[in-house]
């Protein structure tokens, strides 16, 4: 028999024989279950951070637009995450999308997924991209992405190679990063969301 409290709440009593209970942790705010034996785990959690307000490049280096912090011990294998961002150029130029997950939250992550360079990009032309990236192994663990972009009317695929993995360590706080490389003006993010779907 189980029973869901969604009160926030520190780890609750242990539940009586064969029980077992859902609760919402007011340390860490993750959903976790007990058993009756006191033995305490992350159950799955639904997570996800949209762009608060717009953020643009700087320069012509690469820049970090979005992020989203998630907790050490949270995911399992095969847990996925929907990454999209979207916005506008200023100026004819180029762009390149990343996907970048590590221990930072910084453009000084692993790299987990590139599109192909664009073509000219028009100024005020928009840019969308839509990346999966799947949990493979945990601990000191491993993610895969694949996804496609576009600018303007044109579509930037997955820059061409065999399927790789990304290492990140998932037992500590990790980051998954949306960055992006613009030649000329700026590119600007109005909408991005990163979610993992459960």
């Amino acid at each position: 028999m189980g029973r869901l409290n969604l009160a926030n709440q520190t780890t609750p009593a242990t539940p009586s024989a064969g029980a077992t209970e859902i609760f919402v942790d007011s340390a860490d705010k993750l959903a976790k279950q007990i058993d009756d034996t006191g033995a305490v785990k992350i159950f799955g959690i639904n997570m996800s951070t949209n762009l608060g307000s717009a953020a643009a490049t700087s320069g012509t280096t690469e820049t970090l637009l979005h992020k989203a912090t998630i907790a050490a011990n949270s995911v399992k294998i095969g847990d996925t995450f929907n990454i999209i961002l979207s916005g506008v150029s200023s100026s004819t130029g180029t762009l390149i999308f990343r996907v970048r997950v590590g221990a930072t939250g910084t453009t000084g992550d692993a790299q987990a997924w590139v599109s192909t360079t664009s073509a000219a990009q028009a100024a005020n032309a928009w840019g969308t991209m839509q990346v999966l990236l799947t949990v493979r192994s945990i601990g000191v663990g491993t993610v895969q992405a694949s996804g496609v972009s576009f600018a303007g009317a044109v579509v930037l695929p997955q820059l061409a190679g065999a399927a790789a993995t990304a290492s990140v360590t998932t037992t500590a706080t990790w980051y998954v990063d949306i960055c992006v490389t613009c030649s000329v003006g700026t590119f600007t993010a109005h909408n991005a969301i990163i979610e993992l779907l459960k």
